[in-house]
């Protein structure tokens, strides 16, 4: 099983979707990643089932839902706690303007995240989907 160097992970070579097509997205768990027309990121989270979390009320939505070219891109992961720490060390890496509560805080440190992943990654032989 491959491990994933989050620091060189490419966003933009990443499945994805435009906004406007959310009934095509995949159910599956994930990180994921929006991001507008010019490729600036502009959010990540985390989900069990993507297709569930954008089908229904999103916080980003609807500030993204009236900005043309927004996209949604996906890194397949299994494990809750594993998806979390990938996206916690990913919003720290990137810090989205719409992730900036969870970037600024200081209790997420980088070394701690990225440490914290590679041993997740080593113990575990099915976290990548």
């Amino acid at each position: 099983m491959p491990i994933i160097d989050f620091n060189k992970l490419h966003i933009e070579g990443l499945p994805n979707l435009l906004l406007t097509d959310l009934r095509k997205l995949p159910r599956l768990s994930c990180v994921y990643f929006v991001s507008d027309r010019k490729g600036t990121l502009l959010y990540i989270g985390t989900t069990f089932d993507l297709k569930q979390r954008w089908s229904g009320k999103h916080k980003c939505k609807e500030i993204l839902g009236k900005t043309d070219g927004v996209k949604i891109s996906w890194l397949a992961l299994k494990g809750n706690k594993f998806r979390q720490s990938a996206e916690a060390y990913l919003i720290q890496i990137h810090s989205p303007e719409l992730n900036s509560s969870i970037a600024a805080r200081k209790d997420w440190e980088l070394d701690y995240w990225h440490k914290y992943l590679g041993r997740l990654q080593r113990k575990s032989k099915c976290l990548f989907t």
